[in-house]
This record gives C-alpha cells, structure tokens and sequence, in this order.
C-alpha cells in the first residue's frame, strides 16, 4: 500500500469509552493481508483481515496513541497513528 489512514468514532458508556476505527488504504486496489492495530494502552496488538475494529478504554484515563500498520498481499506496509482520548 502506498498509504494507510483510519478515523475514529467514540462511545462513552459509563465508565468505558469504545472506539471504533476503521482503516482507508490507498490506492483501493491494494489487497490487504492485515491490519495490526496497536491501541497505545499496553494491550497486545490485534493482528485482523478486517478494515474496522473496536476497542474499550477506561473513561478518563488520558490521551493513547493508536498505531495501525497495514501489510498487502505483497509484503508492502504502511503505517499511521493519531491520538484518541477516552
């Protein structure tokens, strides 16, 4: 892929804050082999054939770094992050 972005929707439930991210490679002709999401909170990283994913924080527990590496069916990567706030 020559790129990789991802937006984000937030949830508050409680005490819980689910986001939901879903994956834009470009161009759109690339297949993807996978989409390793880490989630800037210690959690091991997802590894998914899927383009969206979600994931729970604890509301209020600060600014996390999520860090989405893409690989295509050809070995290419890219890679993207931004900042998500609970």
């Amino acid at each position: 892929p020559h790129s990789v972005t991802f937006s984000q929707s937030r949830t508050v439930s409680g005490t819980n804050t689910a986001f939901t991210f879903t994956a834009t490679v470009t161009p759109n002709t690339t297949t993807v082999q996978t989409y390793a999401w880490d989630f800037g909170d210690g959690s091991p990283t997802e590894i998914t054939t899927s383009p969206q994913t979600s994931h729970l924080y604890p509301t209020g527990s600060g600014s996390k770094q999520v860090t989405l590496t893409v690989t295509a069916t050809n070995g290419a990567t890219a890679t993207t992050s931004q900042f998500v706030v609970p």
